[in-house]
């Protein structure tokens, strides 16, 4: 396992009360679990088998599974080896969707030696002062 994957929550699949309550009206048998899903349910719509989140501005956002997310994760990081704003606004942008998107980005920033490693350094290369003098 890389050392990149361990920091996702290790949860069931997320979105899979979501799918069986649009598609089935299929409950669990958590009376507190019922709650959370009708409630969070208006916000979800299903489209041809696919989850997607439907945000206050009406835009559409791919629901990802655990494993889709890390890929999806490791794919945005790699591009360029960006930071954790960027790497989740760019999740935004190809959109994409999980309730803990932001904490994951952040988790799999923290968690990439290369990217602790270079962030920090400045590439224009070092030139000397010239002193301003005074009337």
């Amino acid at each position: 396992m890389d050392e990149t994957e361990a920091y996702v929550i290790n949860v069931a699949d997320w979105h899979r009360p979501f799918i069986e309550f649009l598609s089935y009206s299929a409950l669990p048998e958590d009376k507190q679990a019922v709650a959370i899903i009708k409630r969070k349910s208006t916000r979800f719509k299903l489209r041809e088998g696919e989850l997607f989140y439907c945000a206050l501005n009406e835009t559409y956002f791919q629901c990802l599974a655990q494993s889709e997310a890390i890929e999806a994760l490791k794919a945005a990081h790699q591009l360029e080896y960006q930071g954790v704003r960027k790497l989740f606004a760019h999740l935004l942008y190809k959109g994409f969707y999980w309730p803990t998107m932001e904490h994951d980005a952040k988790s799999y920033v923290q968690k990439c030696k290369p990217f602790q490693h270079y962030h920090h350094q400045i590439y224009t290369p070092a030139t000397p002062l010239h002193p301003i003098e005074g009337p």
